[in-house]
């Protein structure tokens, strides 16, 4: 089964019920090189390749571009990968006769052991990337992919990616683009939002 790595603010965000989630993407290798992403246009995806002794350019239909580039695709089964510890303390669980998976996200490993010693243990947390299918506990299906710059996400995208419950939006909705924003970049730093990087859009049936 494939999977797609989450990061804690899209785990609380599927925890509370999103829909969407989305994926930045600014390169793509192709026989080797490089590309950035540039620009679309009409139905195809450009990229470049620049140094100090060649220029290449890079064209592809945009459905091809999702089909080899996303690591899910429509219809596909996920699992989402989160940081986990299995066994930890040698904590078993009998109802499924297994050892104990914690999640980072939950915190109630801490809670655990709080109860059971006075002083607080650094846990090794095993990083999401390493997670297999058994021991993750949420599955899905996709069931669209859309492709755009995170500056033309819609309201629709906005609303389904998991903006907290307590948010607060005046009747002209600025604040969403606002708060969309400030969540890209604490998310994905290294692709600022400013700079408008292209995002594969998932959509799931939900948990």
């Amino acid at each position: 089964m494939k999977s797609i790595e989450f990061n804690e603010k899209q785990l609380e965000a599927y925890k509370n019920g999103a829909t969407k989630f989305i994926v930045p993407i600014d390169k793509i290798v192709d026989m080797g090189v490089e590309y950035a992403l540039t620009t679309t246009v009409g139905d195809s995806i450009c990229g470049k390749y620049e140094n100090e002794r060649v220029i290449k350019t890079f064209k592809q239909p945009i459905s091809d571009f999702i089909k080899h580039e996303s690591k899910v695709k429509v219809n596909d089964t996920f699992f989402i990968q989160e940081d986990f510890i299995q066994g930890y303390e040698d904590v078993y669980d009998q109802k499924k006769d297994e050892y104990k998976t914690w999640y980072k996200l939950d915190n109630d490993l801490h809670s655990w052991m709080e109860d059971e010693e006075s002083e607080e243990i650094e846990v090794p947390w095993i990083s999401a990337n390493k997670m297999e299918e058994q021991e993750a506990r949420f599955k899905n299906t996709c069931s669209y992919i859309e492709f755009k710059k995170v500056q033309d996400l819609e309201l629709d995208d906005i609303l389904n990616i998991g903006i907290p419950k307590d948010f607060k939006c005046g009747e002209d909705g600025l604040e969403l683009w606002e708060w969309l924003e400030y969540w890209f970049d604490e998310q994905h730093g290294s692709l600022a939002y400013d700079n408008n990087p292209y995002v594969f859009i998932y959509t799931h049936k939900g948990k």
